[in-house]
């Protein structure tokens, strides 16, 4: 009986714990998303609003952000590049100030989006790049649509051996998300130690910058959706690596403890036309950290595609 009564004790501790992060949760979601403020522009594709900043002029670069994050992931990058190219970053759909709601959450479906809403701005070709769970998607667009793509950009970016199916559909790990991102958003101890997991200098993470990472936290409904990306990443076939017929640009930091090195490796390895740089003195956010030279690599790539 006493596997029985621990068994019952866990279930319990967790629904315990569940309920305390759901009102939580509820509490932190203060923004009811029909009254959020673009900052950029928006569109409607399929039906779900995507927010995206659309700046410059000249050849197409895309800016696909990772799990939990927004175009302000990208706010060194867009200005510096705009001034050479016409820069699209897109809130992907359950982030940012896009919509919530959207039916499919699977990084195929996300690819979709994108590339709607890249038909609508009449963008028939661009380098994509995209950073962690964002080069997921940049994959999938470069399979689904490879004319669309010059070439793509994928910083620190997950794979499917990192993400795997298995873990993105388990039912227990669905039910800690709540746990999980309310205490990154919302305890202000917890928060700084996550995001220091993320970099190499933690001086590049001022409050402000917390802050502007964690703003669209406040909007209802984020964390339901981080729960269904999870759930609907199980929908996702493996990405066919080996059929990117595309230039292809990896670059990862020295430092990155949250998607590891080997990880860009195997993918440099993968793709037929793939070449790996590492930056020096950089975390997970290679962009946050080291801008100037995420720039640098992003537009000499960009220029040669």
């Amino acid at each position: 009986m006493r596997p029985l009564a621990l068994a019952a004790g866990a279930c319990a501790c967790l629904a315990a714990v569940k309920l305390a992060a759901d009102r939580a949760v509820r509490s932190y979601e203060d923004l009811p998303f029909e009254r959020t403020v673009p900052l950029g522009r928006t569109a409607t594709v399929d039906g779900l609003r995507l927010h995206y900043l659309d700046e410059g002029a000249g050849p197409a670069i895309v800016l696909l952000h990772g799990l939990g994050a927004s175009t302000f992931a990208f706010r060194h990058n867009v200005p510096a590049l705009a001034c050479r190219f016409r820069v699209v970053a897109v809130d992907l759909p359950g982030h940012g100030l896009s919509g919530r709601d959207a039916p499919d959450l699977s990084l195929s479906a996300q690819a979709r989006y994108v590339s709607g809403l890249l038909d609508q701005l009449g963008i028939e070709r661009a380098v994509v790049v995209g950073h962690s769970m964002g080069g997921g998607v940049a994959q999938r667009i470069a399979i689904a649509q490879p004319g669309r793509v010059a070439g793509l950009v994928l910083i620190a970016s997950t794979t499917d051996r990192f993400f795997k199916r298995a873990a993105a559909a388990s039912p227990l790990l669905r039910h800690l998300v709540p746990v999980f991102a309310t205490a990154v958003l919302h305890n202000r101890f917890v928060r700084p130690l996550w995001s220091r997991a993320a970099v190499f200098d933690p001086a590049h993470l001022a409050p402000e910058v917390i802050a502007g990472y964690a703003a669209p936290g406040h909007v209802r409904g984020s964390v339901a959706a981080y729960q269904r990306l999870m759930r609907d990443r199980g929908r996702d076939a493996d990405a066919d690596l080996a059929a990117i017929d595309r230039p292809a640009l990896i670059v990862w930091g020295d430092a990155d403890r949250i998607v590891p090195i080997e990880h860009g490796r195997a993918l440099a390895a993968a793709l037929p036309q793939a070449g790996l740089v590492v930056v020096p003195r950089a975390g997970h956010w290679v962009q946050e950290e080291q801008p100037a030279e995420v720039n640098r690599l992003i537009a000499d790539f960009a220029a040669r595609c």
